[in-house]
């Protein structure tokens, strides 16, 4: 019969030392969980941190310069001097998000900057106008705001009477208003009542909205939103990630804020060092007060024995050996998920039953060995270690069917380790497979919700009913996991909480007491218990692993077996406990204990053989996976293409590119990313689409595993209704997703007459693609006039002039063909893309998209540039499906090579010129001797001739004829220049044919080029590449831009990447 020893009430005993009984009023008053509050100056300055995690005091040092001289005094942070730019420089409406964990001091440090500046620059202070969330109720919605701003209005008033003079009735009314525009047309009242240097000062805050609903945060961000705008008051809110990551999903937080100012938690060494500082002021704040004082031993506490204990404290976490930093690195992990939970973990430290109090006192010095913090952190104020939110237990899951999961906890952990998030179906799809039903995980997932171990992406709390899309590990999980399941303190304090037998407890408890005499256990009787534990966690563990071996092979599994070798078995991490716990036994001096660890010592060299045994298991089916795997691909090459049925939503127009969710296979379930679709150019009622389909975990040089996808061909009747099953038809096609992050698309059409262009950049907050339309909406007619000029102004323009062209024309093109919010975020984006893909279709094929000149991109970075010199930009004609293959492959740079040119003159100096072949044979065997080729075509009769001079041998060159050459498959880059008027439309069309079928990376120019200026392009390039081979093609057009101007006229055409037909 299974028990728990934590649930007799005469061994766990809530008994907390004398000390803390005396001081635990006075630690509530100095390290307050609320927080610290408005118009306390001394409170403030005495206990606020400004050193946070992740920002070094350099650093902050370097920003002083942006806040006002009289403030350099004072104690400032990176965030602080944000924070003070945002409120004393910016003019106008805006909104600032200041996003933090829970307890990682938002309102403090709204709070913190008030009170410096009225104390340093009161004639500028900010004045606040504090809507508390925590006294919103949800039933209300945003008619509660009224209430609370009108009381905030009044205050105000009392505390500056002769700047804030609310006209007549603007209080009351204020308390009636009922909706956000009734709020917002107060607030402008009262704005316009003060003189506008007064009215700047006004800040709305909205704080501690993270307990709302998802629909009044969205009511109250909105009401931020119009009040910015129409009267100029600047609004502060501050909210959590995830509170804000759910916003930015209803697709409003990110059109709101115009600041976003990130709040890392105070560093944990700053805050401890703070401590003798707060207990001291909170012994003096009690006595101004009036108070009965704070006595220990019948003596009245002293401001400086306070100030000891802290400093006693803040010693016994730092003078530590390296082998017990356990607590000290579970209090700074705490802290990056919880500063609140920081305070509630030192109370149980304080608290706790064995604390040295002599030392703390100063009665005593620090002892030689650092006292064990460990244990008060386990236990508390109790006597034994039970199950709690601040430290749980890991070591099993209780289950209804009193069956207890021992295993479940960690394989959680395991899972949610190599992702920064990872879908909850994924998660319960891969814990399905481990024979846990979905009721034994949601239990599981609410206690580590609840604990702090594991985050929802999108919530604060775990719900079964409402299931999180994502989920992912919080620092203090990965302590858990990593330090907590080898600690053999922990396993002692925790397998008291576990129901096992637990037989040497149960003597120990039956054994006969004085009257007087505690109920206890000794140490041997729980040892004898982490055995028992030790060996049910053995044998679950191999029944798993043996149930593994008759599983499915799909992506789930590969994961899990790559994460369990990895050292994810759970009988590792136990072993390196029971080491460490055994070895502490062998220096006791008792025979008892002796006779323990020899039993330890056994166990050890078992858990050794099993251990080994599981990892060849694991081993055989890694190598089984491998081997289907590999068989499938060479079937995959042979195209023997398996199918699988996907559903998926079908928009009612599927012309160019566009993006939907994510897709679940309905056969293996596997998780894939619906990143675009398109038609078949109109030629019948057929779409294809562009998938990533998850495959599996790589291993890479750094302790975490890359995302692999497949590309997935997909072919579907449009349907305007619903969803369309269709047929998936595998590709291996592996897909690294890190390296999407780098590359948005831009997807023109034509859609009533009038120009679409949509821009997808990849998001790495929802793992999809994000999608906006940045294009004016101009008609088809007045584009083709605007390209047209474009082309003939740029084209006709020669020497200097080129450049002087091509910025007046790219001006004229950005203005015309993006709207001026969409030319904003275009221009946003450069900075994090290294590439551009723009799919073209024939009709839109002639405009420049290269030479779009952005505005905002100018500003302070000396010369303006052309989009194309900002970043790659690689036009793609074929449809969205092609490119999946290039979309995940890192973009290596084209190099120049060998150079052979054909269709100039050559000559015993001109080396790298050939004749032209008289065959396209011919020209497939001098294409496969060279790295680059470049092909200098005359326009004779609406075809392009490629010859050295008149009467010589020639060689035409069409779309159809240059796809129907054999050519290696291996990198190559064709430079396709075309002289004579027209030339110009037959070589783009050309170009597009050659790197959609070849997949070669093509430079073709947008406009006719004169053979005087090719000679010298060409001359150039030779030079280029006899000098910097192992360089590429885009460093020499980028080079030539600055040099000539001309040469931009020339794009590129494919990724120079072979497609995968």
């Amino acid at each position: 019969m299974t028990w728990r020893p934590s649930q007799n009430q005469d061994l766990c005993r809530d008994d907390p030392n004398l000390l803390w009984r005396a001081i635990e009023g006075l630690f509530d008053i100095a390290v307050p969980l609320a927080p610290l509050p408005r118009h306390s100056g001394d409170e403030l300055t005495s206990a606020y941190v400004t050193e946070r995690r992740g920002q070094s005091q350099n650093a902050a040092q370097a920003m002083l310069g942006r806040v006002p001289k009289s403030m350099l005094e004072a104690s400032l942070g990176v965030t602080e001097v944000e924070l003070l730019d945002v409120l004393l420089r910016s003019k106008g409406g805006r909104v600032v998000i200041l996003r933090g964990t829970r307890g990682a001091g938002k309102s403090t440090l709204v709070n913190y900057v008030e009170h410096l500046c009225q104390k340093y620059i009161p004639d500028r202070a900010p004045i606040l106008l504090n809507i508390d969330g925590l006294k919103l109720k949800s039933l209300d919605g945003i008619a509660g705001v009224g209430g609370l701003l009108s009381a905030e209005i009044a205050n105000a008033a009392s505390h500056y009477p002769s700047i804030v003079v609310p006209p007549e009735g603007l209080v009351r009314s204020t308390a009636r208003a009922k909706n956000a525009s009734a709020i917002r047309d107060r607030l402008a009242a009262l704005a316009q009542a003060m003189q506008p240097k007064a009215a700047e000062r006004l800040v709305l805050v909205l704080d501690n909205l993270d307990h709302l609903s998802s629909e009044f945060v969205e009511e109250l961000l909105d009401l931020a939103k119009i009040t910015a705008k129409a009267s100029g008051i600047c609004c502060v809110v501050c909210i959590r990630p995830q509170c804000l990551v759910e916003q930015v999903k209803r697709s409003l937080a990110g059109h709101v804020y115009s600041f976003l100012i990130n709040v890392p938690p105070p560093k944990v060494a700053v805050w401890l060092s703070r401590l003798p500082a707060r207990f001291a002021d909170a012994v003096k704040r009690s006595v101004d007060s009036g108070e009965e004082p704070f006595s220990f031993q019948s003596q009245p506490l002293l401001q400086e024995e306070a100030a000891l204990i802290g400093q006693r404290l803040y010693e016994m976490f730092y003078r530590r050996r390296a082998s017990d930093d356990v607590p000290l690195h579970l209090l700074q992990t705490v802290a990056a998920d919880d500063m609140r939970r920081l305070a509630r973990m030192m109370r149980r430290i304080l608290a706790h039953g064995g604390l040295p109090i002599s030392v703390l006192i100063g009665e005593t010095d620090l002892p030689p060995t650092p006292f064990h913090l460990l244990r008060p952190l386990f236990e508390g104020a109790y006597t034994i270690y039970f199950d709690n939110d601040l430290i749980p237990n890991v070591l099993w899951q209780e289950c209804a069917d009193d069956s207890p999961k021992l295993l479940l906890c960690q394989r959680v952990l395991l899972l949610l380790n190599d992702a920064k998030q990872i879908k909850a179906e994924t998660l319960f799809r891969e814990l399905r497979g481990l024979d846990y039903s979905d009721e034994v995980i949601s239990a599981a997932l609410v206690r580590l919700c609840n604990s702090q171990l594991v985050r929802c992406s999108d919530c604060e709390i775990y719900s079964a009913d409402a299931r999180p899309e994502y989920l992912y590990i919080t620092e203090s999980g990965v302590c858990f996991r990593d330090n907590f399941l080898t600690n053999p303190d922990y396993l002692l304090a925790a397998v008291t909480d576990v129901a096992l037998e637990h037989a040497e407890v149960r003597k120990a408890l039956a054994r006969p007491r004085g009257p007087t005499e505690e109920v206890s256990v000794d140490f041997v009787a729980v040892v004898h218990s982490v055995v028992e534990y030790v060996r049910e966690v053995r044998d679950k563990e191999a029944r798993q692993i043996y149930r593994l071996v008759r599983a499915k092979h799909t992506p789930e599994l590969r994961r899990l077996v790559f994460l369990l070798r990895k050292g994810g078995l759970m009988l590792v991490s136990l072993r390196v406990a029971l080491r460490t716990l055994g070895e502490r036994m062998y220096r006791a001096q008792t025979t008892r204990v002796h006779e323990m660890a020899n039993v330890l010592s056994e166990l050890d060299k078992d858990i050794e053989r099993t251990s080994q045994t599981l990892l060849d298991r694991l081993g055989d089916i890694e190598n089984k996976a491998r081997k289907a795997q590999s068989s499938t691909a060479r079937q995959l090459d042979q195209r023997r293409l398996g199918t699988t049925r996907v559903s998926i939503a079908v928009r009612e127009q599927v012309d160019g590119l566009t993006v939907s969710p994510s897709v679940v296979d309905e056969d293996d379930n596997q998780h894939c990313f619906l990143l675009g679709m398109c038609d078949d150019g109109g030629k019948g009622s057929n779409a294809r689409a562009m998938v990533a389909f998850r495959e599996d975990e790589e291993p890479t040089s750094s302790s975490k595993s890359a995302k692999v996808y497949r590309g997935s061909s997909v072919e579907f009747p449009i349907a305007a209704n619903g969803d369309s099953p269709i047929q998936l038809s595998l590709q291996s096609v592996k897909v690294p997703m890190r390296d999407l992050w780098r590359i948005a698309l831009l997807a023109p059409s034509f859609h009533d007459g009038r120009l679409q262009l949509t821009l997808h950049v990849p998001s790495r907050l929802q793992h999809r693609l994000d999608e906006s339309d940045i294009g004016s909406g101009i008609g088809v007619a007045e584009m083709r006039r605007l390209v047209e000029s474009a082309l003939e102004t740029v084209g006709s323009a020669t020497g200097a002039s080129v450049v002087d062209a091509l910025n007046v024309q790219g001006y004229r093109l950005t203005q015309a063909l993006l709207r001026s919010d969409g030319a904003k975020q275009l221009a946003t984006h450069l900075n994090s893309v290294e590439t551009i893909i723009v799919f073209v279709t024939d009709e839109l094929m002639r405009v420049p998209w290269e030479w779009l000149r952005l505005p905002e991109a100018d500003e302070g970075r000396g010369a303006p540039k052309l989009l194309g010199q900002q970043v790659k930009v690689v036009r793609w004609s074929a449809n969205a499906l092609d490119a999946m293959y290039r979309l995940g492959k890192r973009f290596e740079p084209t190099l120049c090579g060998t150079l052979r040119t054909l269709g100039l003159r050559v000559g015993r100096r001109l080396s790298w010129r050939s004749p032209c072949p008289p065959s396209l044979w011919e020209l497939a065997q001098v294409i496969e001797k060279a790295t680059t080729v470049h092909m200098v075509g005359h326009f004779e009769e609406g075809r392009l001739v490629v010859r050295a001079t008149r009467g010589a041998p020639h060689v035409e060159l069409t779309a159809d004829s240059l796809c129907s050459l054999k050519l290696p498959e291996d990198t190559r880059s064709i430079v396709i220049s075309g002289c004579g008027v027209g030339a110009a439309d037959v070589t783009k069309n050309i170009a597009a044919a050659i790197s959609r079928h070849h997949g070669y990376c093509v430079w073709a120019p947008l406009v006719d080029i004169d053979e005087n200026d090719v000679e010298t392009l060409d001359a150039s390039l030779a030079q280029f590449a006899s000098e910097n081979a192992d360089r590429s093609i885009e460093e020499f057009f980028s080079a030539q831009h600055a040099q000539l101007g001309w040469p931009s006229t020339y794009v590129r055409f494919g990724f120079g990447k072979r497609p995968y037909v």
